[in-house]
């Protein structure tokens, strides 16, 4: 099997929601949902935001195995690309 290297997990909060998605590395073209949380939740307690994370790397890795055929080696945490911060996307 492949690395997956050109995709990465996008968290964006959307309306009463914070969204994680599977998306290209440059882009949010054919991003694949994976997770929801309500934000009033995470606002409420937001120790809940790194299990949500843990959630979200695991769910990615099922799916890129599952739809992609690629097994998932590491995560790496950076920003979201400039054209997408500020609700520019």
């Amino acid at each position: 099997m492949s690395t997956l290297q050109a995709f990465r997990i996008a968290i964006r909060g959307e309306g009463a929601m914070v969204n994680g998605y599977l998306a290209e590395n440059e882009s949010m073209a054919g991003a694949i949902l994976i997770a929801s949380m309500p934000k009033s939740v995470l606002e409420l307690s937001p120790e809940l935001f790194e299990p949500f994370k843990t959630l979200l790397q695991a769910t990615a890795t099922a799916v890129a195995k599952l739809s992609l055929g690629v097994v998932v080696s590491h995560f790496e945490e950076t920003p979201a690309p400039e054209h997408e911060r500020m609700g520019r996307a």
